[in-house]
């Protein structure tokens, strides 16, 4: 590999920035908050040194892929653009975009010189390590060092994200949350035709799932695919009742083993369930110490108390097969011990 030093100044990148890509590894643009970029905006105008930008090039026409500087560049071209304004508590004085800048300061922000290393002669791989080992400011979370894997299980939890059932959920879409949930529902699927136990989804395991696919297929796919499909058509718009991952990831294997074991059940009865079961849930901790539905705090104990693991994983199936299977011959929520 080889590393070449350069020098752009702001107006000269944001030049450049229709030859600037993003590769699948990195990180979502839009994971700054405001004060940071108002900050970021502020270090330039005071002249203070900004960390390096890493590209690499991509091809011979000038193109480069953003290695580490995504966040700092999006910040930069959008402030350009009078997207957001200085903060009035810093060197600015006031609230004010870029085209309220007096000469001075606007002359000191678009010559402002950032210190640009471009990369060539890299693999796949030594890229995406370097990319993890330089964030430093914001650490990568489970899901980002996930994206950050090349593997075809990447690929699949990628597609799994674009199910009209995954993109109701009520789910941040940052950072790759809803990739780390359809990675955890890989790591378990489908274990009752294995007769496998079921395993931890802590993010060395789905670190292991990702490089055992790294080159092959996840061979029960299309039965995944089948079951999220199935989700969306239970629930349709009602899906973003789901707002835990834990839930979202309990009433996947509850459906799975539905489908598996031929077990009949009512599109209906299930969706009203689950609807009454949230409501409870909520109840109940709001109550506090004074909550009696023993059933329902020991499903929450194990959606917030080491959700990962596989005896919390095994613990929550167990207690929605028995609630849901209460509440069709009953029409209501199990009360009592579970």
């Amino acid at each position: 590999m080889e590393f070449e030093l350069e020098e752009f100044t702001t107006m000269q990148l944001y030049e450049k920035r229709g030859m600037l890509s993003y590769p699948e590894y990195q990180r979502d643009d839009n994971i700054w908050s405001d004060k940071n970029r108002k900050y970021l905006i502020d270090s330039m105008l005071r002249g203070f040194d900004i960390p390096k930008i890493y590209f690499h090039v991509a091809d011979n026409y000038g193109g480069y892929d953003v290695i580490d500087g995504r966040q700092r560049l999006r910040a930069i071209f959008d402030f350009i653009k009078n997207e957001f304004t200085t903060d009035e508590k810093l060197i600015s004085g006031s609230a004010i975009t870029y085209e309220q800048l007096s000469k001075k300061y606007k002359e000191k922000f678009e010559n402002y010189t950032f210190h640009i290393v471009k990369i060539t002669d890299m693999t796949d791989v030594e890229l995406t390590l370097l990319f993890l080992r330089l964030q430093l400011g914001m650490p990568t979370n489970s899901g980002e060092k996930l994206n950050a894997i090349k593997s075809k299980m990447r690929t699949f939890v990628q597609e799994l994200t674009k199910t009209e059932f995954i993109k109701n959920v009520s789910v941040r879409k940052k950072r790759f949350a809803k990739e780390q949930i359809c990675a955890q529902i890989c790591n378990n699927s489908l274990y009752i035709i294995n007769k496998d136990p079921i395993k931890n989804s802590k993010f060395l395991n789905l670190q292991k799932l990702y490089y055992d696919y790294k080159i092959d297929d996840i061979p029960n796919k299309n039965n995944i695919l089948n079951v999220f499909n199935r989700l969306y058509q239970i629930f349709e718009n009602d899906s973003n009742l789901f707002r835990t991952r834990a839930t979202i990831i309990s009433v996947y294997f509850l459906i799975e083993k539905y489908i598996y074991e031929k077990r009949s059940f009512n599109d209906k009865d299930l969706k009203q369930f689950f609807k009454l079961f949230m409501e409870h849930i909520k109840e109940e901790i709001s109550l506090g110490i004074e909550s009696k539905n023993n059933a329902i705090l020991t499903y929450h104990r194990y959606v917030v108390q080491g959700a990962d693991s596989a005896s919390s994983i095994m613990q929550r199936n167990e207690i929605l097969n028995k609630f849901f299977t209460y509440y069709e011959q009953n029409k209501k929520i199990l009360f009592g011990d579970t």
